[in-house]
């Protein structure tokens, strides 16, 4: 028998096919499903069925954070500098 035969009588021509097909087409559907499954571990603690799910994590924190940057950079060019209303004595900036 001829080796090609055999070849495609055991399937190994088509699982090489298949597996560069997976390899060339199907990679952004792993990347996307391992991407979410880790959004879902890293955000656990949202509450996602509340009406507002941005407000039960630091979602808060941060845009408060981005504020007072936004404020920094205006007034004095720099990103840290010093805001009495959060933690009065200490320097904010990227921490």
């Amino acid at each position: 028998m001829d080796s090609r035969a055999l070849a495609g009588r055991a399937g190994g021509d088509g699982v090489k096919a298949r597996i560069v097909k997976f390899i060339n087409d199907g990679w952004p559907v792993v990347f996307l499903l391992l991407h979410a499954v880790k959004m879902f571990a890293w955000f656990h603690r949202v509450e996602w069925h509340s009406a507002l799910p941005i407000v039960n994590h630091d979602f808060i924190i941060y845009y408060a954070r981005m504020l007072r940057f936004h404020e920094f950079v205006a007034r004095s060019g720099r990103f840290w500098g010093y805001d009495p209303t959060n933690m009065a004595g200490c320097l904010s900036g990227p921490s």
